[in-house]
């Protein structure tokens, strides 16, 4: 693997185009943060490195072969010396297409601190989610995880890690630009990157013109801020994520979470019925302090001798605070839904004056067999899809779940069965209620 290369001209441009340009690696970095989103493959890099540099004209060349950077958003900003040095120009060198070249002017001989940063893919993160619930199943202990991935091409340690919930809008998709050749940079790039477009209020929280963490010999701790639309996750500390590397901290616990615990069959969707733990994110089910991230949740229940039981793997959707959280936890034989058409009949048949069908009724009559062969109690959800214009019988218990979906809602004891039947009466052609 090829590393970012970084190098600097101690040497006084000469005015003689032949002239030798000395090029020496730069010292490693002295700071890096990671800005990682998780809407999109995208991550800013700020890094900070002290250089030395000749009074007058000096070249820095920046390359980024074998990495996903994206060559438009790279920027070169002094803090140190700040009126002292001055970005004169970008160009690309000609049989280096995965480099660039700053032309810096300072009027200062020495140590200079200065800031790099740009957009990357290849670097994302999502969360991790390990749920235990009580024998009951009516409690449940929650243990939230961070993870960021480094699939980048390039190693960052000593970095500090910030996460980001929220959608990113990008002009381009990033990955694409990292792999496009070199192209002149126009003007206005050179201190603002177009591969994202962000709120001021955003990028300034996520750090852009601040200062890095100083060393902590602390455990890392999730540090939580919610701005607009977005909420941030800052990791303390400073963490090496290595390249074909993952790495994983603790975000948060909590336990006595009140759970409902239901099944659900969709035919078509779900052509078995499913477990699902149901729970809020608020604060009467002990959360609701932020949004919870998609990502990878393990599901286990505890046994009658204090053992665990592994439930389930899945992944989880994005919770908004306030929303609810349904868990699928996979199909389970023990439940059982059989839906049989029972009878099919046309009636109603209305004629036009060539004397063909202009309109009719489908008359449908189902009969659903739901059995429990577990030996707890469940409720249980069966939806039922209808299409075009249609009533269902009223005599039996139901509830319109949306336009065209009707759900019944049963319970059954351990070992209990029951029928359901229904019919459902179509309106075809002319007969359409418009």
């Amino acid at each position: 693997m090829k590393r970012i290369f970084l190098f600097l001209s101690l040497l006084l441009i000469s005015l003689d185009a032949d002239a030798r340009i000395g090029l020496v690696t730069l010292p490693r970095r002295e700071a890096v943060q990671l800005t990682i989103y998780n809407s999109a493959d995208l991550t800013l890099v700020r890094e900070r490195r002290t250089l030395t540099l000749a009074k007058g004209k000096n070249r820095l060349e920046f390359s980024w072969a074998n990495t996903l950077i994206d060559p438009t958003s790279v920027q070169f900003d002094a803090v140190s010396n700040t009126d002292k040095v001055e970005l004169i120009d970008i160009s690309f060198p000609a049989q280096a297409p995965n480099a660039l070249v700053w032309t810096i002017e300072s009027e200062v001989s020495g140590e200079v601190i200065v800031e790099i940063s740009y957009f990357t893919s290849g670097l994302t993160w999502s969360a991790d989610y390990e749920a235990t619930a009580d024998k009951g199943g009516k409690k449940l202990s929650l243990n939230s995880f961070v993870k960021a991935t480094n699939n980048s091409g390039e190693d960052y340690d000593g970095a500090q890690v910030r996460l980001i919930v929220g959608t990113i809008h990008l002009v381009e998709d990033i990955s694409e630009l990292a792999n496009r050749g070199a192209r002149p940079i126009p003007p206005p790039v050179l201190n603002r990157a177009r591969a994202m477009m962000m709120p001021e209020a955003v990028a300034s929280s996520v750090g852009l013109g601040g200062r890095f963490s100083a060393d902590s010999e602390e455990p890392p701790e999730i540090i939580r801020e919610g701005l607009s639309e977005y909420f941030i996750y800052t990791v303390s500390g400073e963490h090496s994520v290595p390249n074909t590397w993952a790495v994983r901290w603790p975000n948060f616990s909590q336990s006595d979470i009140d759970i409902e615990n239901f099944y659900r069959y969709e035919e078509g969707r779900y052509n078995e019925p499913r477990r699902f733990f149901k729970l809020k994110n608020d604060e009467a089910h002990k959360l609701g302090k932020e949004p919870l991230p998609d990502g990878r949740i393990e599901v286990f229940q505890v046994r009658e001798d204090g053992t665990r039981a592994f439930l389930g793997k899945t992944i989880s959707k994005y919770v908004p605070v306030g929303e609810w959280w349904e868990i699928d936890l996979g199909a389970d034989p023990d439940v059982i839904v059989k839906p049989k058409l029972m009878r099919r009949e046309i009636d109603d048949v209305e004629f036009d004056s060539d004397g063909d069908p202009s309109g009719w009724k489908v008359i449908e009559t189902w009969l659903i067999e739901v059995l429990n062969s577990r030996t707890d109690a469940i409720a249980i959800e069966i939806d039922r899809n209808f299409d075009g214009d249609f009533t269902l019988s009223q005599n039996v218990e139901k509830e319109k779940y949306d336009f065209d979906t009707v759900r019944f809602k049963r319970s059954l004891g351990g070992g209990e069965s029951e029928k359901i039947e229904y019919t459902v009466t179509y309106r075809k052609g002319t007969l359409i209620k418009r």
